[in-house]
């Protein structure tokens, strides 16, 4: 499966542009856990007629100066991302695709999307709600210990085992429903530096494995924060 996917809209421009992947079919529209406002690591129900769940992605802004949100890009199967409501219960639309990626060769598909934001939700721009992003890494190695948020599994790390120029593959758990979620390092600050998305398991061990957010940043003009 391939597709590429561009539109441009008033409030976001963005230039530029068998394995197991990991949205999963919601039964029902509960399965979502309810948040009080949008951040990387927060679960997704992508509207449509085969709806799926995915996980928010790190924040960025575009050359405006407006917020987008990274997920996968297999995710992108409906026009619209919607999250459970804290304040109210229910489904609330709260951000649309703009641009995705999800093509090549199996097990090295280009992985990635950016969705503008409807302004539904207030936006949280740190990790979980709670851990600040400052930074990403431009190059990842074997050895590295990485950690994945993910609505299905949520927090787990594990040291780093293959990485590319595009890809990270790491020792962490992972399960239907985790694709696009944060995958971050460590600082000695205490912060977080943001180095990918969740996009699949790998078919040969099952491990998570992450589009490298870099080299998207720097295609489609955006930066962190």
């Amino acid at each position: 499966m391939s597709w590429h996917r561009l539109r441009r809209l008033a409030a976001v421009v963005v230039a530029g542009s068998c394995v197991i992947i990991a949205p999963t079919t919601p039964a029902h529209a509960g399965p979502l856990p309810a948040v009080s406002a949008l951040y990387p690591g927060a679960g997704m129900e992508i509207l449509g007629d085969d709806p799926s769940i995915c996980t928010a992605g790190f924040v960025a802004h575009n050359q405006r100066g407006a917020p987008v949100l990274f997920t996968a890009g297999h995710c992108d199967t409906g026009d619209t991302a919607a999250v459970n409501s804290a304040a109210d219960g229910r489904l609330v639309p709260a951000a649309n695709f703009v641009v995705s990626q999800y093509a090549g060769n199996a097990g090295n598909q280009t992985d990635v999307a950016v969705m503008s934001l409807t302004g539904a939700l207030q936006l949280d721009p740190n990790i979980a709600g709670h851990l600040p992003v400052t930074g990403f890494a431009s190059s990842v190695a074997e050895g590295m210990w990485l950690c994945k948020v993910g609505v299905a599994t949520g927090r787990s790390c594990g040291r780093v085992v293959e990485a590319s120029s595009s890809k990270v593959k790491f020792a962490a758990d992972i399960a239907p429903g985790d694709s696009g979620g944060p995958v971050y390092g460590l600082k000695d600050d205490g912060t977080a530096f943001a180095v990918g998305i969740t996009i699949r398991a790998s078919s040969d061990d099952g491990l998570p494995v992450a589009e490298l957010i870099g080299p998207w940043l720097d295609k489609w003009n955006l930066s962190l924060n």
